[in-house]
C-alpha cells in the first residue's frame, strides 16, 4: 500500500506570511484609531472623517477582484512587497499634507496597500496557490 505524505503546514513562507500579516495588521490596528484624533485636532470636521476612514475600505474592496486576477501572473511577494510600501508612503503623505488634502493622495492608496498586502499572503498561503 502506498504511503500517502501530507503536506507541511509549518513552511518557511507560512511561518513569513502570519509574521508579516500579523506586523502589519498589528500597525494598521494602530493608524486607523489614532487618525480620526489626528485629523480632529488639524481642523476637519467629522463627516470628512468619516469619508477619509470609509474610503480605506472602498479602495481595498474596490481592487480585490483585479488583484485576485493579477495574483495568478504575478508572484505573491511582489504583491506584499509592493502592499507594504503602498502603505507606508501614505501614510507618510500624513506628514506633508494638510488636514483633509490626504483623502486623494493618502487613503486611497493606503486600503490599495492593505489589498495587495493581504491578498499576496492569503495566495502565498494556501495549499493549492488559489
Amino acid at each position: 500500500m502506498a504511503r500517502q505524505t501530507t503536506p507541511q503546514l509549518l513552511t518557511r513562507d507560512f511561518i513569513l506570511g502570519c509574521l508579516a500579516q500579523f506586523t502589519f495588521i498589528f500597525v494598521w490596528h494602530i493608524h486607523i484609531p489614532t487618525l480620526p484624533i489626528y485629523l480632529s485636532r488639524l481642523g476637519s470636521e467629522e463627516a470628512e472623517i468619516g469619508v477619509l476612514i470609509g474610503s480605506i475600505g472602498v479602495s481595498a474592496l474596490f481592487l480585490r477582484p483585479f488583484l485576485g486576477r493579477a495574483l495568478l501572473k504575478v508572484p505573491e511577494k511582489g504583491f506584499m512587497i509592493a502592499g507594504a510600501l503602498l502603505s507606508a508612503l501614505a501614510s507618510f503623505a500624513y506628514l506633508f499634507a494638510p488636514p483633509f488634502l490626504p483623502f486623494p493622495d493618502g487613503e486611497g492608496p493606503a486600503g490599495g496597500g492593505v489589498g495587495l498586502l493581504s491578498d499576496g499572503i492569503f495566495h502565498l498561503d494556501s495549499p493549492s496557490g488559489l
